[in-house]
């Protein structure tokens, strides 16, 4: 029986390596003359440490660093794993919360659907049901921990607003390719992080769904123009955002924190192959992980150098056709 490898998770760890304070004026509205000045923090980082995690149809797990070589074949992509379950438990102990996760993985391929047969009506099925909007009501117990939502300036014409679980949280966003994003708000449950989200959704300007590949080839457009983005995304968050989160009583931001990437990972879009899309053919060969890239890895084939970007919402929860690792 041959060996079939399946992406488990993106660990990232990141540090800020500037702090830079400004303000940004704007008119408030097209007929309007007068000006609204919005201060922002812009927190540029730097990636310190990225490792892939997979494991095989044998339930070996790897963890794969930068350093690492993989041997990559075609098709990239052999189809979807099941994401199996995840549930948690807490135990309080006085002022203390105490957090355990359980987590079920399988080696059993699915087509279009995210679980299979045994774990449709897992925890983390029913979770995520709720969490798509496929379902009003959960009783998981990954409801029930901290939420955090956020928005990100994806390159695009709409803000992209998103929920994160407290197994996640900030990790979610480096996951995803962003030019500028910031932390909206911190909720004691998923009930009303989702119900925050679905309301800010529909505000004008911002959605819950931004195709992996328009936001790529947006932001490569636009990521030399940081400034004109941030002014944008300052103003979506002021006219779009802030008044909906006041509506559920949240205090908004006198600064607008903006979390952004060193520019080094954006000129990969620039030199590297873009894998945005399942069908994109690779040239198969030996590749080393040699850096992130935004909301993704990059390779380098040992061959010839020439590098490859492959967006890590591409490969999430995919069987990968990968023959060997070292």
């Amino acid at each position: 029986m041959s060996i079939k490898y399946f992406v488990l998770g993106l660990s990232i760890t990141s540090r800020s390596i500037d702090l830079e304070k400004f303000s940004v004026d704007m008119r408030y509205s097209i007929s309007s003359n007068r000006v609204l000045k919005i201060d922002v923090l812009l927190d540029k980082r730097e990636i310190v440490d990225l490792t892939l995690m997979m494991y095989d149809s044998q339930f070996n797990v790897y963890n794969l660093k930068l350093g690492t070589r993989i041997v990559l074949k075609n098709p990239l992509i052999l189809g979807r794993v099941c994401l199996g379950n995840t549930s948690i438990s807490m135990i309080r102990r006085g002022d203390i919360v105490y957090v355990y996760r359980y987590r079920e993985l399988c080696n059993r391929t699915t087509h279009k659907c995210m679980f299979c047969l045994q774990h449709t009506g897992s925890d983390y099925a029913d979770y995520l049901r709720f969490v798509f909007g496929r379902s009003k009501y959960t009783e998981s117990s990954l409801v029930k921990i901290l939420h955090m939502i956020y928005v990100m300036h994806t390159g695009t014409s709409n803000i992209k607003v998103g929920i994160a679980n407290g197994l996640k949280n900030t990790l979610r966003i480096f996951e995803q390719p962003f030019i500028l994003a910031t932390i909206v708000a911190f909720l004691e449950n998923g009930v009303k992080a989702r119900k925050l989200e679905l309301e800010l959704s529909r505000s004008r300007g911002l959605s819950d769904r931004v195709p992996l590949h328009h936001r790529i080839t947006r932001i490569k457009a636009l990521y030399r123009k940081l400034d004109v983005v941030v002014k944008d995304f300052a103003y979506a968050i002021k006219h779009f955002v802030d008044p909906v989160i006041t509506k559920f009583g949240i205090n908004t931001k006198s600064i607008i924190p903006m979390i952004t990437l060193d520019r080094r990972y954006y000129e990969y879009l620039d030199k590297a192959k873009i894998i945005s899309d399942e069908s994109t053919h690779i040239e198969e060969g030996t590749y080393e992980i040699i850096d992130y890239g935004p909301g993704g890895i990059v390779l380098a084939n040992t061959s010839n150098n020439q590098y490859m970007y492959i967006p890590y919402d591409l490969i999430r929860d995919r069987v990968i056709n990968i023959s060997a690792t070292e």
